[in-house]
């Protein structure tokens, strides 16, 4: 599978949708214009407007932290990944990678981190320390260049990269393959239930594929009465 985030250079498809470069805080995922791209491609999103509302602007402020509540939403429940980093936050005196390493395996365990993600959290820590991943420069590279580095690092694959870029750097055409959540709503309106169909389908709402995919999240969750802290 090829995790194509922008199907042209990224440069042509920001100019589709009205701006430059899209770093952080500088594009509504969610914008009237973006509405409107996305009901021409497909129609069935309008009417899912109509019913639910427009999804939130979902976003968080991009860095270490962020990430390392990314990972921990990895296959697990969300309320389940809060609760855990609710627990490391509250262990930690300083919410930074060099604190981060200090954590002996029986405080990560009292705080509900596997010992699978212990790894992963470590492996980040170093690699922010020792300039592997420079998360301040992500906002200012190419989508794909951002994948590869970011990929490079054990435990962040392409759903984390995927969910850094929508809500931390905002990239407006991003759907993620990995994401049950979006496949699963994706299956409720389409005419096929099978994945690759999916991803090819979505391909063609492109350069706003970000807010098809808020638009499948928030229905997902407005139609099993949940709600999504960020």
């Amino acid at each position: 599978m090829s995790f194509d985030v922008v199907p042209k250079s990224w440069q042509a498809a920001s100019e589709q949708i009205g701006g430059g470069f899209f770093g952080y805080g500088m594009e509504q995922i969610t914008s009237a214009e973006n509405q409107t791209l996305l009901a021409a491609r497909e129609p069935r999103f309008g009417e899912l407007w109509e019913r639910y509302g427009v999804p939130p602007e979902w976003e968080r402020p991009p860095g270490y932290e962020t990430l390392v509540r990314i990972i921990l939403e990895q296959q697990v429940h969300l309320n389940a990944a809060k609760a855990t980093y609710e627990r490391l936050n509250a262990t930690l005196p300083d919410f930074v990678p060099e604190e981060m390493l200090k954590l002996t395996d029986e405080e990560m365990l009292a705080a509900t981190v596997s010992r699978q993600k212990r790894r992963y959290l470590r492996e980040l820590s170093r690699a922010v320390l020792d300039g592997t991943l420079v998360l301040e420069e992500l906002p200012d590279l190419e989508p794909e260049v951002v994948r590869e580095k970011m990929t490079a690092i054990v435990g962040i694959g392409n759903w984390t990269v995927d969910v850094y870029s929508m809500f931390c750097l905002k990239y407006p055409d991003i759907f993620p393959p990995g994401d049950v959540a979006a496949l699963n709503q994706a299956r409720t309106f389409l005419d096929t239930k099978e994945r690759d169909e999916i991803v090819k389908i979505a391909a063609t709402w492109s350069p706003v594929r970000t807010l098809a995919t808020y638009t499948l999240w928030h229905v997902y969750l407005i139609e099993r009465g949940r709600t999504y802290e960020m």
